[in-house]
């Protein structure tokens, strides 16, 4: 989706860099997420304190935090979503209706929300029965929950039409995403997903004929969220568990106000529960956690806070204390992940190789590799990932694309000559030389239609030898 590619490059002349430029997007919307989500609770809970608890809660949320020091689309995406909530949530004793001028700007300025987050994840889609909820019981018919409802879609048809219309342009649909294919990833490796020219079966027909394997990955996944991604990441502590589960149980009291949550969690969990993900996946509904979190905590601490402990030291002062170490725990724990996260040796393989490649690739050239984003990011040069094919398809893939150079993992070259015809891997990715320091072998890619003559090497199917880096085969 291009709205974060295109904010990128807009902002990139007035950063250091175009890493720069993502960085500091991911950041200001990391900073603005949690006072949305203060304002959300605000809409929710009469009692200011919930409201504070909840932008806390989002402000230590390891997984917000650990975004925002990323280029990557969660940290604005998390900010629009929760943005958009606030832009539906009735305000409690608003006499603005919602079919006054400014009630309709509010739902103009919902639809643009909606627009701008699809073209930021397609995974805005699955938000439409969350949304019509709060249209519903927001509005005081279901005849203006509907000329609602086409006010938010019209606005946000028109927002996402420069995506829409090139789609149409070039594929023949509003709505194409490559992306949808690698729901398979769960049920195949990811060779097998990506490195065939042919296009992979549809992933809900898929789903459909596999279900027993689905469900069992479904449950495999709620053991991993339940156990570890909600408490540990989206969360900050397994304590949190506690105020959660009492929040949940309070907001069943007034469920049409809390319906839209509801929906919106529960459809993102199936529907990511069914594929490979990552903690990351539910960045965007840490907000939502957290409004219901917060009046369960603010419950226990109401029911705690008078409660003699030792002396003077009551229930009170322990919670705010509690609060305090927990909130600058998860603060620190989340430093230390960005801090020391690890890439994986592709990408200090792709850091290294940089310079070889910059000085052998003229801008328009390629690399051909496993981890395109490492090698495209460090090397400044286009990146093609590297198909599986007989030799004429190949090349065809190698000339339309001026693939040049080949860096792939040495670890894996065995595996990755299995897949070829004859077991080997094609005749022209001629050995260059081997990192091996960073696990990477880079080829040539020699055309013999073209003429160019490749040096004698060592048999690339069955492992190349060792050849000092820099030093040409």
């Amino acid at each position: 989706e291009p709205a974060y590619p295109w904010a990128i490059a807009k902002l990139t002349p007035l950063a250091r860099g175009p890493f720069q430029a993502g960085q500091l997007i991911s950041f200001l919307a990391g900073l603005l997420t949690p006072f949305l989500t203060w304002m959300l609770m605000r809409r929710l809970h009469p009692q200011i304190l919930a409201a504070h608890i909840a932008g806390l809660m989002a402000a230590a949320s390891p997984l917000l935090i650990a975004q925002s020091s990323r280029v990557m689309v969660e940290s604005v995406f998390a900010a629009v979503f929760t943005l958009l909530w606030l832009a539906l949530a009735p305000r409690p004793g608003a006499r603005a209706g919602p079919t006054s001028p400014r009630g309709l700007a509010i739902d103009a300025g919902a639809g643009v929300l909606v627009g701008i987050a699809f073209m930021l994840r397609a995974q805005t889609l699955l938000a439409a029965p969350a949304i019509a909820a709060l249209l519903l019981f927001g509005s005081a018919s279901l005849a203006q929950a509907l000329r609602r409802a086409g006010v938010i879609l019209v606005a946000a048809l028109l927002t996402a039409s420069p995506f829409l219309l090139r789609n149409l342009r070039l594929f023949g649909a509003p709505f194409h995403s490559d992306v949808a294919v690698f729901g398979l990833w769960p049920y195949s490796d990811l060779l097998t997903l990506s490195t065939p020219l042919e296009r992979p079966p549809a992933p809900i027909g898929f789903a459909l004929h596999h279900i027993p394997q689905v469900l069992a990955h479904m449950e495999w996944s709620v053991v991993r969220f339940v156990g570890r991604a909600l408490p540990e990441s989206l969360l900050g502590h397994p304590l949190w568990m506690v105020p959660l589960a009492a929040g949940l149980l309070l907001s069943l009291a007034r469920w049409r106000q809390w319906l839209f949550a509801y929906l919106q969690i529960g459809i993102t969990l199936a529907f990511i529960f069914a594929v490979n993900w990552d903690a990351r996946y539910f960045a965007s509904a840490v907000p939502l956690w957290c409004v219901l979190a917060a009046p369960g905590a603010l419950w226990l601490a109401r029911t705690l806070a008078p409660a003699p402990l030792v002396g003077r030291v009551r229930g009170a002062h322990l919670l705010v204390a509690f609060l305090v170490a927990l909130v600058l725990l998860q603060s620190v724990a989340a430093w230390r992940t960005v801090a020391h996260q690890g890439t994986g040796t592709e990408n200090a393989a792709a850091r290294a190789e940089a310079p070889f490649l910059r000085a052998h690739l003229s801008p328009d050239e390629a690399v051909m590799a496993l981890t395109t984003s490492f090698y495209a990011y460090w090397a400044d040069r286009p990146a093609v990932y590297l198909p599986i094919a007989d030799t004429p398809r190949f090349m065809e893939v190698v000339r339309r694309l001026k693939v040049r150079y080949a860096a792939l993992p040495t670890s894996a070259l065995a595996e990755l000559a299995a897949r070829y015809p004859g077991g080997r891997l094609p005749a022209t990715l001629v050995l260059d030389h081997v990192n091996e320091a960073d696990d990477v072998s880079v080829f040539r890619l020699v055309d013999a239609a073209a003429g160019t003559r490749a040096t004698p090497g060592p048999d690339p199917g069955h492992g190349p030898a060792a050849v000092p880096r820099g030093q040409p085969r």
